[in-house]
C-alpha cells in the first residue's frame, strides 16, 4: 500500500477545470439515477505506487536523448499508461491500475530516428503518447519485458504556407488554433477534446471535429504526413496530392500508433470565420428530426439533434427562466410532452425549411452550446467523483437504419441494466451528417457496486447492437484496445500486415 511519500495522480478527463452545476440540476439528475449527488465520494485521484527503475534502461536512453527529456518518475510513468476511457477510469476508481511503461521519453525530432533504432536493437517496445485524451484504451500497454513511451510534446513546430500549414504531431488543437487565428486562419478541426488532443492523435485515430460538415473529417483536412518506422523507413510526404498508391497519409491515418510515429503533417487551412450565426428549434420528436435531416441537400457547419432525454437534461441544466416557462407553455399548447432540440451554427445565414409542429427557440441554446462545447467532459468529472459511471459510445449508420438502431440500443440498454439490477440513464444526439447517413452518439450513466464488470457488460451489449443494427464499431474515436475484438478477421489481417512490430500492438 502506498505511504505518505507517494504522489497522487488525477485520472479524470482534463482535470484542473470544473463545470459548475446548480444544486437544482444536481437534485434533478440524482432523481433520474435514483442516487444522491450532493456528496463527493472520490476525488478522482489515485495513489501512485513507487515503481522500480531499470538502471540499464536509464543508461541506454540517456545515451540517445538528453537526460532532462527522460523520465523514470512513477507519476509520469503512470500518467503515460492510462487514458481517459471510462473502463480505465472505472478500474482506477477501484484501484486496479494498469501496468506502467518502464520509462517516458520526450525527444526532439533530431533524436527520434536514432532513439527508435536503439530501442529496436534492444527489443524494447514503444507506445506513443499525444495529449492523453484517448477514450479507447489505445495507450494501455500489455506486459512485455520492457516498454518505453515516446511523448510527442516536443514535436510542436508550426509553419504557415498558402492554404496549408505544417504542424508537429505533438501540437494540441488549441495551440495550433491560437497560432493560426493570429494570422486570420483556422484548421477547421474542432473535436470536443480540442484543448488536449494533438494533431498526431487526430490522424492516428482517424478523428472527426464538431464542424466536419463545413471542413471535413481529418482525412479531408490532412494533406500529407511524415512517418517514422523502425526499419529505418522515413516516409516524408510533401505533396499537394500524389497518386502513386499508398502514401504516408494512408498508412498513418487510423494507424493508432501501430504503423509508426507521426512526426508532422501538412494540414489545410481556411480563413477564420468573421462571425457565427445561431438557430435553435424544438421538434416534436427525435424521429421527426431524423426524418427532417435526411431530406436536406446541404448541412449547416454544425447541426446537432438531441433526443428527448438529452433535450430535457439540457433545458433543466439551463435552470428556471422566463424563456423556459414560455417554451413549456408553447409545448403544452402543441401537445409536445418531451420535444427534441436541434441547434444550428453556421458561418453564413441560412434558411432552414419549416418543420411541421416545431417551435423556434431563438439563438440562445446554440450560443450556449458553442460557449461550453469544450467543457462538456467536465460534467463527467462531477459524476465520477460521486461514484456515478458515465460513458459515451458513438457509431455511424445510414439514414434508413438510424431510427431502428437508436431504438434497439435504447431497448438493449434498458434490458441489460434491468438484468444487472442497476438504475441507468441513456440519451443520444446526432452530431455529424453526411448525404448517406450520420453519426449518432450515446451518453449513458449508472451507479453500481461492481462498476468495472457492469460497464464492460453494458458496453459490449451496446456495440454488438450497433453492429447488428447496421452501425459501425465507431465513428471517430478509433478502436484501441477496447474495440479491436469487434473488428473483422479480414481487417485485422490487413492492419497487422501494415503495422510496425516495435510499436505496441493492440
Amino acid at each position: 500500500m502506498a505511504d505518505d511519500r507517494h504522489k497522487k495522480l488525477s485520472v479524470l478527463y482534463a482535470s484542473g477545470k470544473e463545470l459548475q452545476i446548480s444544486g437544482e440540476f444536481s437534485s434533478y439528475l440524482g432523481k433520474l439515477l435514483n442516487t444522491d449527488l450532493s456528496k463527493q465520494i472520490w476525488d478522482g485521484m489515485v495513489l501512485v505506487p513507487e515503481f522500480e527503475v531499470d538502471d540499464e534502461l536509464k543508461v541506454l536512453l540517456e545515451t540517445v536523448v538528453q537526460r532532462e527529456r527522460v523520465s523514470f518518475d512513477s507519476q509520469v510513468r503512470l500518467q503515460h499508461s492510462i487514458g481517459k476511457s471510462s473502463p480505465e477510469i472505472a478500474r482506477a476508481m477501484v484501484y486496479q491500475l494498469p501496468t506502467p511503461v518502464d520509462a517516458v521519453v520526450f525527444p526532439k525530432d533530431k533524436e527520434l530516428r536514432r532513439l527508435i533504432t536503439v530501442l529496436k536493437k534492444e527489443n524494447i517496445k514503444i507506445t506513443v503518447y499525444g495529449g492523453g485524451s484517448s477514450v479507447t484504451g489505445g495507450i494501455r500497454s500489455k506486459k512485455y519485458e520492457r516498454v518505453v513511451c515516446i511523448d510527442t510534446s516536443n514535436l510542436n513546430e508550426l509553419e504557415i504556407g498558402k492554404g496549408f500549414c505544417t504542424a508537429g504531431a505533438g501540437l494540441t488543437g488549441s495551440e495550433a488554433e491560437k497560432l493560426l487565428n493570429a494570422k486570420g486562419l483556422t484548421m477547421g478541426f474542432f473535436p470536443e477534446s480540442l484543448e488536449h488532443s494533438t494533431i498526431g492523435g487526430w490522424i492516428s485515430t482517424k478523428a472527426s471535429g464538431q464542424e466536419s460538415n463545413a471542413y471535413g473529417d481529418i482525412e479531408d483536412i490532412v494533406i500529407s504526413v511524415d512517418l517514422y518506422r523502425s526499419d529505418s523507413t522515413v516516409i516524408e510526404d510533401n505533396y499537394t496530392r500524389i497518386s502513386s498508391g499508398v502514401s504516408g497519409k494512408d498508412i498513418a491515418t487510423g494507424g493508432e500508433g501501430r504503423n509508426g510515429i507521426v512526426v508532422r503533417a501538412k494540414m489545410k487551412t481556411f480563413p477564420k470565420p468573421e462571425r457565427r450565426y445561431f438557430q435553435s428549434f424544438l421538434l416534436p420528436s427525435f424521429k421527426s428530426g431524423i426524418d427532417f435531416m435526411k431530406t436536406l441537400e446541404r448541412f449547416p457547419d454544425v447541426m446537432r439533434l438531441m433526443d428527448e432525454t438529452e433535450t430535457d437534461l439540457a433545458l433543466n441544466e439551463a435552470g428556471d427562466s422566463f424563456s423556459k416557462r414560455v417554451l413549456q407553455r408553447m409545448m403544452k399548447s402543441r401537445g409536445i410532452s418531451q420535444g427534441s432540440m436541434v441547434i444550428i451554427m453556421s458561418r453564413e445565414k441560412i434558411s432552414v425549411p419549416k418543420i411541421s409542429g416545431s417551435i423556434k427557440m431563438g439563438k440562445s441554446p446554440a450560443v450556449r452550446w458553442n460557449e461550453t462545447r469544450y467543457q462538456r467532459p467536465y460534467l463527467g468529472n462531477i459524476l465520477w467523483k460521486r461514484s456515478v459511471v458515465v460513458d459515451t459510445l458513438e457509431t455511424s449508420a445510414s439514414w434508413n437504419d438510424l431510427p431502428s438502431l437508436y431504438q434497439n440500443v435504447k431497448n438493449e440498454f434498458t434490458q441489460v441494466t434491468k438484468e444487472i439490477g442497476i438504475n441507468g440513464l441513456i440519451m443520444s444526439h446526432i452530431s455529424h451528417e453526411y448525404q448517406s447517413g450520420a453519426c449518432i452518439y450515446f451518453t449513458f450513466m449508472f451507479k453500481s457496486s461492481n462498476p468495472v464488470e457492469d460497464l464492460d457488460t453494458i458496453r459490449d451489449h451496446m456495440v454488438q447492437t450497433f453492429l447488428s443494427s447496421g452501425g459501425s464499431i465507431t465513428h471517430h474515436h478509433g478502436i484501441g484496445n477496447e474495440f479491436r475484438k469487434y473488428l473483422s478477421d479480414g481487417l485485422k489481417s490487413i492492419q497487422d500486415k501494415a503495422s510496425d512490430p516495435i510499436f505496441l500492438q493492440i
